[in-house]
């Protein structure tokens, strides 16, 4: 089976990436998998490409690094273009856990007739991927609602971890919606899977997945720009679902209580200069 391993690293070091560092320990070849590495290097000054090349042996390598931040969706776009030939795309952020009995689910679902497949992702004991959008609304999940080792209808689910079949974004003309930058991506694709009735394969696989967005030890600054960042998301997240502005526009300030409440810090009350961001639609 040849595989992709779409990788995307920010400022965190190598050494200090918990996707590399255990990716580096698996015997892909042990496991009948031939695997090509697309390393995307986002940080500004680069870590280098035989650095990189260190953690992977004799696996082939591909470094994509040019100075710039690019947004997640044209990664992901150029990641599925890289190698067309290959059976199936793997999409991770650097920090995630993997381990051999990942790639062996992951095998399991490649002989399966099923196209994308997803782990079971928690946050501090918590099961925050997948889940179910009900209207515009993210909603939770738990393990009793879903079967690992099928197919599973109308979920959403967080990117790192998941798993294509390259021939279903030319068959379905599925691409990555560049207007989204970070927040939303994972969610729009995996709305147009299920628009193209194709539903999510979950393996029997866990593993535990850091949540910024989720996390009560924050810098403001950075978690207020993460939020409307995620505010903004929804306005492309559902642009085909009818009234979706009028949705929003109510939906926003529970939103924003919300984290005000959760936070227990008033300053998110800014949240609401969001607003303006509907007269410019």
């Amino acid at each position: 089976m040849k595989l992709v391993i779409g990788l995307v690293l920010y400022s965190t070091e190598p050494s200090h990436s918990s996707t590399l560092n255990s990716m580096s320990s698996i015997d892909f070849d042990s496991l009948g998998l031939e695997v090509t590495f697309y390393i995307r290097d986002n940080s500004s000054n680069g870590f280098g490409q035989t650095v990189i090349e260190s953690y992977f042996g004799d696996n082939d390598v591909f470094y994509d690094h040019d100075g710039s931040n690019m947004s997640l969706s044209k990664v992901y776009n150029r990641m599925i273009d890289y190698k067309p030939s290959a059976d199936a795309i793997l999409f991770f952020d650097d920090d995630s856990v993997v381990n051999e009995e990942y790639f062996r689910q992951v095998i399991k679902f490649m002989l399966s007739e099923s196209m994308v497949a997803i782990p079971l992702i928690y946050f501090s004991g918590e099961l925050i991927s997948p889940g179910k959008i009900r209207g515009i609304k993210g909603c939770k999940l738990k393990d009793k609602d879903l079967s690992v080792n099928i197919d599973n209808f109308d979920l959403v689910a967080m990117m790192s971890g998941t798993i294509a079949k390259l021939e279903i974004f030319s068959r379905h003309n599925l691409a990555f919606n560049e207007k989204l930058t970070v927040y939303g991506v994972d969610t729009r694709f995996f709305l147009d899977c299920m628009n193209n009735n194709i539903p999510l394969y979950i393996l029997d696989f866990s593993m535990e997945h850091d949540s910024a967005l989720r996390s009560v030890v924050y810098d403001f600054d950075a978690m207020y720009s993460r939020f409307l960042n995620l505010m903004k998301a929804q306005f492309f997240i559902h642009e085909n679902k009818p009234l979706y502005k009028l949705y929003l526009f109510l939906y926003f300030p529970a939103f924003i209580f919300g984290k005000v409440l959760r936070l227990k810090d008033i300053r998110f009350f800014k949240l609401f200069s969001s607003y303006r961001f509907f007269w410019e639609l």
